[in-house]
């Protein structure tokens, strides 16, 4: 721009008639640039928002090859893909015509201007009107360099374009405003809060050490009409284990989402020691959670890595400790390289059972007050169900702990279990309490016992 201003002013120093007459060109610039911005701004748009498609069909094609070959489905996978990047490849088509069009159409206009400086200079040195042949040709000098930091903005014109495309999807991503966060009230808390504060006392100025849960009239609807649990209520104090037990879609992992604050409940409160969790500070709420899945996760690197995963300060002694206490140091001790073996993507080096307990001793490891438990024994044999039950009694003793139940014979000794129909709870007690009941529970429970039962004899 500096140098566009420098060159112009040079030229009107020269001669200004010709000055104005080889600005004549920016405005038509001006019109081109604008009309050419607006659809390769698009089509960059539509290129980025393509490749976020293709990557993630590859990435989902990746992880279920051994589906897709089991029924056959590689050609249709591949017609798939093809329409997916055959989009893409349309609109990169289209994206690079358009910048081909572009330079050529700048580079011709600042010719023309360059041109109605030569035609306007000839004449007045033709009829002798004070322009020199020699201010002419400096003239023509400056002319031609005016348009040169023109074409160089043009073609980083074009390059920002696609830069900008890309620069949106991340800062919508950035700036999107997530539906669960704090209060301005707990916000300005936690500001007034010590970055070290007081033993008992937590970072958003609460209690550090949470006593008792209580769920009173929930009711949550994902879709407005929609009601998934309705009126659910229970209390849950220290060191007592919920199950919650019921058909699939009967809301079972909405109670637990609604326990992490994963979302909020639609009606109803959920208290922490008396106090709605909603006036706690979520980072502090969510930091208190351990979570086991039902497929466990690990992440590419060692054991060590993926123990202390939650817990960065942990040292070898502890890592051991936490295996040892979920029954998982005795297998770990037998892989090359032991804490140091490194467990592949996704744990794929590792057994079905073997990442369970890694994963357990990871939440072992970080010490929380709360957990989530989607049943770790149901897609294992039995032999290491058993270990890994004895596992999970050891890190639920003396914690808050919702189990989600799919094998009911790995519950019994939960202190309160909830069955769930249609959102609602419909029986609520004890193992003990539930089977003499002789209701829906204990009708469940003989199912499955004897189907268990009959495999282990067959098998």
């Amino acid at each position: 721009t500096t140098m566009l201003v420098g060159i112009f002013t040079a030229m009107m120093l020269v001669d200004p008639q010709l000055g104005f007459a080889v600005s004549i060109i920016v405005p038509p610039m001006a019109i081109a640039t604008w009309w050419f911005k607006r659809r390769m701004l698009e089509s960059s748009r539509r290129i980025r928002a393509a490749n976020s498609r293709i990557t993630a069909s590859y990435n989902e094609t990746i992880a279920g090859v051994r589906t897709t070959r089991m029924l056959a489905r590689e050609e249709t996978a591949a017609e798939e893909f093809q329409v997916i990047s055959e989009d893409m490849r349309s609109w990169t088509v289209r994206n690079a015509l358009q910048s081909a069009v572009y330079l050529p159409v700048v580079m011709s206009m600042g010719s023309i201007g360059v041109g109605i400086a030569l035609w306007a200079g000839g004449v007045q040195v033709r009829e002798e009107t004070g322009l020199t042949l020699g201010l002419l040709i400096a003239f023509m000098q400056y002319a031609m360099l005016f348009s040169q930091p023109i074409q160089e903005l043009a073609q980083r014109f074009v390059d920002l374009q696609s830069a900008q495309a890309a620069a949106e999807r991340v800062q919508e991503l950035i700036e999107e405003t997530p539906a669960i966060r704090d209060s301005p009230e707990v916000a300005a808390r936690i500001d007034a809060t010590p970055a070290d504060p007081p033993e008992g006392v937590a970072s958003d100025g609460g209690r550090a050490v949470v006593e008792t849960i209580r769920f009173e009239g929930v009711g949550h609807a994902y879709v407005e009409g929609e009601r998934v649990l309705d009126d659910v209520s229970f209390e849950l104090s220290r060191g007592t284990t919920l199950a919650l037990v019921g058909a699939t879609g009967s809301g079972k992992t909405t109670i637990a989402g609604l326990l992490a604050r994963w979302y909020e409940p639609s009606e109803g409160r959920i208290l922490v020691d008396d106090v709605d969790y909603r006036e706690r500070g979520l980072d502090w709420w969510q930091s208190q959670f351990g979570v086991v899945q039902q497929v466990p996760h690990l992440f590419s690197g060692t054991i060590r890595d993926n123990v202390g995963y939650g817990r960065l300060d942990a040292d070898d002694d502890a890592v051991r400790t936490a295996l040892e206490r979920v029954r998982a140091l005795e297998f770990v001790e037998t892989l090359e390289g032991g804490l140091d073996f490194e467990v592949g993507e996704g744990g794929g080096n590792l057994s079905q059972g073997q990442r369970q307990l890694v994963s357990l001793a990871r939440a072992f490891l970080a010490d929380p007050q709360l957990f989530i438990m989607d049943e770790a024994t149901s897609s294992v044999d039995a032999e290491t169900e058993a270990t890994i039950q004895n596992a999970v009694e050891e890190i639920l003793r003396d914690r808050i702990a919702v189990v989600i139940a799919h094998r009911l014979s790995t519950i019994r000794r939960a202190d309160l279990i909830l069955l769930l129909d249609q959102g609602r709870i419909v029986e609520r007690g004890s193992h003990d309490e539930l089977m003499a009941a002789g209701g829906r529970y204990r009708d469940l429970y003989l199912a499955q016992f004897v189907d268990e039962a009959e495999r282990r004899i067959i098998g």
